[in-house]
Order: C-alpha cells, then sequence, then structure tokens
C-alpha cells in the first residue's frame, strides 16, 4: 500500500488523555436530573484500543477531531435509548398536560 493507515489510527489511552478535562466535566454534568451521558468512543475504538479511520467503506472523519456524515451515522445507534426515553417522557408530559 501507499500509505500504512494505522500509522494515523489514534490510540484509546492518546484519546482518553487529550479528552481527559472534558470528559471530566461531561461525567460531572451527567449526575444532574435529566442528563444522560453518551459516549460515541464506544463505537470509534476497535478492541485493540485502535480508532477506527473508516467503516463499511466510509470515512467516519472530516478532519483530525470532527466526525464526517457517515461518521455521525454510524455512532447513531448510541443516541436511539436516549431519544427513546425522551420522546416517552415527552408522551407523559403531555398526558399530564391534557389530564389539567
Amino acid at each position: 500500500p501507499l500509505y500504512n493507515i494505522d500509522s494515523i489510527r489514534p490510540e484509546y489511552y492518546e484519546y482518553n488523555k487529550r479528552q481527559k478535562e472534558a470528559n471530566s466535566i461531561l461525567e460531572e454534568l451527567a449526575e444532574l436530573p435529566g442528563v444522560t451521558l453518551v459516549r460515541p468512543e464506544q463505537r470509534l475504538f476497535d478492541e485493540s484500543g485502535k480508532g477506527l479511520i473508516m467503516a463499511n467503506g466510509e470515512l467516519l472523519y472530516r478532519d483530525d477531531d470532527h466526525l464526517s456524515t457517515s461518521g455521525a451515522l454510524y455512532v447513531a445507534p448510541l443516541f436511539d435509548a436516549v431519544f427513546k426515553q425522551m420522546a416517552k417522557n415527552h408522551r407523559s408530559i403531555q398526558s399530564l398536560s391534557v389530564l389539567k
């Protein structure tokens, strides 16, 4: 191959080191009522701790920090449970306001 793609794949430990401060803030916010923390890195690193660059033949990033549209779609399933819960809560609130 012309280029060794492994040379640009981030390591999970590097990611954690770089995100330490941001993750600390997010974890603190996740303790608040109604806040759910979604960790997209669950899908962005393989079992060996190497970052994924591509999935299903598509690039996951548009630059070194931002997901491409394909990357966003790749991690989107992680948000399903959160959105289902939000919809359920919204329906409950609507039901209560109808009863008033």
